[in-house]
């Protein structure tokens, strides 16, 4: 008995796309019952970036004098919600799930937190480096500044510095409540 020519094509084309898979660990001779290869992931060294660790000292300082507690890298969608509509147009749906995916992937650096109201969002604050200056960097910061501004949520904006005074920070984070009536 031969094979067919149609059998060694099957056969290349096949084993070509197990070895993708493997390759980019999507499944194939994975070690679990799901299909997953989970060597694939690994565990990043920290939260906070070392200019972000260096700033959540002070920063939980001053928060915590106001009864604040603050969270680092808070997804926008998890503080911030579109609207919904009951029984919208297919038009209006794909419009806001067009507003859902402008803040589903993006983070504030830090969310201070009302400890005294179910953590509610009461102030948030973006650690500006010098990255921040590129013209993409400040579309996306004039996007945080207006979204933060039409939910009601102040947003107070520090440049990034060789140390902080936690009792300047209080002064800002309070400046900036203080004006949403917090």
């Amino acid at each position: 008995p031969h094979a067919s020519p149609g059998f060694f094509v099957m056969s290349a084309s096949s084993g070509i796309s197990v070895f993708f898979l493997r390759l980019f660990g999507l499944g194939v001779g994975s070690s679990s019952a799901s299909g997953i290869d989970w060597s694939r992931y690994q565990l990043r060294g920290g939260l906070l970036t070392p200019t972000e660790a260096d700033f959540y000292g002070p920063l939980l300082s001053a928060a915590l004098s106001a009864d604040l507690m603050p969270f680092p890298k808070v997804r926008l969608e998890d503080i911030i919600s579109v609207a919904s509509q009951r029984n919208a147009s297919e038009r209006t749906r794909r419009i806001l799930y067009g507003l859902r995916n402008r803040i589903k992937s993006r983070h504030l650096d830090f969310v201070l937190c009302r400890t005294q109201d179910v953590l509610r969002p009461a102030v948030a604050v973006e650690l500006d480096d010098p990255s921040h200056q590129s013209a993409k960097a400040r579309k996306a910061d004039g996007f945080k500044d207006e979204l933060c501004e039409a939910v009601g949520l102040p947003l107070v904006r520090i440049k990034v510095a060789s140390s902080y005074d936690s009792m300047s920070l209080a002064a800002a984070i309070a400046t900036a409540a203080a004006r949403c009536g917090l």
